[in-house]
């Protein structure tokens, strides 16, 4: 994907983001065996991923081990969009055209249909704020993955912790999402930010807008594009399953809110295997990461208002 965005010249032109549905633990790095070989001895076209905190940096030695692997440290369990794993995607997309691959599903679904869950608005936030700061959108392919849940299971018992040999794996690669379609967004998110008077191209520095992009978390505006934004992205990897003969989808698996029916615990309930005790103890710990990240904002906020009226009494 990464040499699709480069000149003749090898100069990279933009960064490339490729996302997949997610069927099992080696999906990454075993997907990537497909790719020719110059992409594991050119440091600049090796992938950059997203990992879960609480399976890939519980240790020091998974902590080194993936760091090394170029994977960023991310939270679930409700810690949302706005933490430092997607800030340092957004730079890397930004100011170093680097390639990114993502799991949207934001954890492993091993449906016998390989239906998907809904997609995570966080991959949203990283086009449409990469998209800001370098002025051109990523190169966004979408990917179908089959079979690597018949290489791992994700019960993690014995004996099925360990890989199966002679197994059938399939990747189907889309055209890349074309610009136009991702265009408009980009443009929504710019007249926003405008609108609330916050710092829109990459000469503020990231730091400083970001500080002031925070305030943007939670607006009704925001949220919208961004889940407007994530469904064009899911439905172009929902057509690539279409294409391999797979059944057509629950119609509202692409919703958050229908997770949280009845109908949708039970569907999520079909598509997944119990998740190990393990993974219950980091829930307790992302709850206390959300509610600090939540009071930073406040603060920061609050602080940012007292200087406007500061401001405003001095003039």
């Amino acid at each position: 994907m990464t040499a699709v965005a480069r000149s003749k010249d090898g100069l990279l032109l933009k960064g490339s983001l490729p996302w997949s549905n997610h069927t099992s633990v080696v999906d990454d790095p075993l997907i990537w065996g497909l790719m020719p070989w110059r992409t594991l001895i050119d440091p600049t076209m090796v992938r950059w991923s997203l990992g879960s905190a609480d399976i890939c940096f519980t240790n020091r030695v998974l902590s080194t081990f993936f760091s090394l692997g170029q994977t960023i440290p991310t939270y679930r369990h409700g810690v949302g969009i706005f933490q430092d794993g997607i800030d340092d995607a957004i730079r890397l997309l930004a100011y170093r055209q680097a390639w990114l691959h993502v799991f949207p599903e934001g954890r492993i679904r091993q449906s016998k249909d390989l239906s998907m869950r809904y997609f995570k608005w966080g991959v949203a936030r990283i086009i449409l704020e990469s998209s800001a700061i370098s002025e051109q959108p990523p190169l966004v392919v979408p990917m179908f993955i089959e079979g690597l849940q018949d290489v791992m299971s994700d019960r993690r018992t014995f004996p099925t912790f360990l890989p199966r040999l002679w197994k059938q794996v399939h990747c189907t690669y889309g055209p890349p999402i074309a610009d136009e379609l991702i265009l408009p967004f980009i443009e929504r998110w710019q007249a926003l930010v405008q609108r609330s008077n916050l710092p829109d191209n990459a000469q503020q520095g990231f730091h400083k807008r970001h500080d002031a992009m925070i305030d943007l978390a939670d607006t009704e505006e925001a949220r919208n594009i961004r889940i407007e934004l994530t469904e064009v992205l899911r439905t172009a990897v929902a057509d690539l399953r279409l294409s391999r003969g797979y059944p057509a989808e629950h119609p509202d698996a692409h919703r958050a809110e229908f997770y949280n029916s009845a109908e949708g615990s039970m569907y999520d309930l079909l598509g997944n295997v119990p998740r190990p005790a393990i993974f219950d103890r980091y829930k307790e710990e992302n709850l206390r990461r959300k509610k600090a990240a939540k009071e930073a904002r406040l603060s920061c906020s609050a602080k940012r208002n007292d200087k406007v009226i500061e401001q405003e009494v001095t003039d």
